[in-house]
């Protein structure tokens, strides 16, 4: 089955909602040009229930009434600087509306249209208790690789010293509270400096830092429905999430963390690849010369 997208009108107050069996991958091109095209392109896909919403990998909403555009899923969720920028352009199309990122993805859409929460996708059935042990016991995961690195762990210690650990996300079930990191991160020492362009061309979904000594934390992610830490249980500690701010965690590290420094020009190219998939007529015509547009309107060079 391919990866669904659900859709959402609001009009004179009217909630109306569509699904596309297999549109996640193009949800970020039929949404960005502008109202004279997506909306026309939504209604042509066949109605459903809203509680449908609950089977989609991305999501989008266009409120007429309120000229607010929110959407989330498809190859643009993971990159962060690169749906900065989709956002940034596709204002220029949805001139006068307001487009945001939903950050939580689906659990956004929720609350935004005001359904109850009781609707948000069914969560996964539990794994096992060794499953679960496994993550608490080797949370920094240290002594295997558990998948491909996503998210980047950065630890300030009581003594000064700054620890760096690149782990994989999907393979920590359940929040791990913040004790447990600490004290994991006292147990065995790691670099004090990461280049993440050393692991992945990839840039990371997520990442946490943690400040022994004041007993604070930020935390930031591509999509902060899935948390990495907990405080609770811990007197005294303060953990904030930041949304997307990936910067905040560079600067807590003092630039030890070094991050993908992609230029302008390669974000576009990778931009306008997105906007191109499932098309036959490519940029050709009316879309070539408003994404030209908006590249000028922007300053984008």
């Amino acid at each position: 089955m391919g990866a669904r997208a659900n859709y959402f009108l609001i009009r004179d107050g009217t909630l109306r909602a569509f699904h596309a069996s297999s549109g996640a991958d193009s949800l970020a091109s039929e949404m960005f040009w502008g109202e004279e095209r997506a909306i026309p392109f939504v209604e042509r896909l066949p109605e459903v229930n809203e509680r449908s919403f609950l089977d989609g990998e991305a999501g989008g909403v266009i409120d007429i009434d309120h000229n607010l555009v929110l959407l989330f899923g498809g190859p643009v969720q993971p990159d962060i600087p690169l749906r900065r920028l989709y956002v940034r352009l596709a204002l220029i199309g949805w001139f006068g509306w307001e487009v945001r990122w939903a950050l939580a993805g689906r659990r956004d859409l929720i609350r935004y249209l005001g359904l109850p929460p009781d609707v948000a996708a069914p969560v996964p059935a539990e794994v096992s208790t060794r499953s679960k042990k496994s993550d608490q016991d080797d949370p920094l995961q240290l002594r295997k690789t558990r998948g491909p690195v996503d998210t980047v762990i950065s630890v300030s210690l009581r003594n000064g010293s700054l620890r760096l650990y690149p782990i994989c996300l999907p393979a920590i079930t359940t929040p791990v509270p913040v004790p447990r990191l600490i004290e994991a991160a006292n147990a065995r020492t790691a670099p004090p400096r990461l280049f993440w362009n050393d692991l992945t061309e990839k840039f990371p979904t997520g990442g946490l830092h943690l400040d022994e000594a004041k007993q604070h934390g930020i935390w930031w992610a591509a999509d902060t429905s899935h948390a990495i830490c907990k405080s609770s249980g811990a007197p005294g500690w303060n953990v904030e999430k930041l949304d997307d701010r990936f910067e905040a965690q560079v600067e807590e590290t003092g630039g030890a963390l070094h991050l993908p420094q992609r230029s302008q020009a390669d974000l576009v190219d990778k931009l306008r690849g997105i906007l191109q998939i499932g098309r036959s007529d490519i940029l050709h015509g009316h879309e070539k010369r408003v994404f030209g547009d908006a590249l000028e309107a922007a300053g984008v060079r």
